[in-house]
């Protein structure tokens, strides 16, 4: 018992850990690229479907107003 409300503890710091880094640009009131939890905006540059340079046009594009 005392082992599953260890990893039930863990868990939870884990995950409130990423929410808070994942909100970091939320919270200074900057437009931002909602990520995803654990791998953030690079999703499709680790699978393989866009180069890098792909990646950073489509972020630079994604608020042309903001620049």
């Amino acid at each position: 018992m005392i082992i599953v409300a260890l990893i039930v503890i863990i868990l939870t710091y884990i995950v409130c850990y990423n929410y808070k880094l994942l909100t970091y640009w939320k919270r200074k009131g900057v437009k931002y690229v909602p990520p995803l939890p654990f791998v953030g905006n690079s999703l499709p540059v680790l699978s393989g479907n866009k180069n890098l340079n792909e990646f950073v046009i489509d972020l630079y594009r994604w608020y042309p107003e903001e620049r």
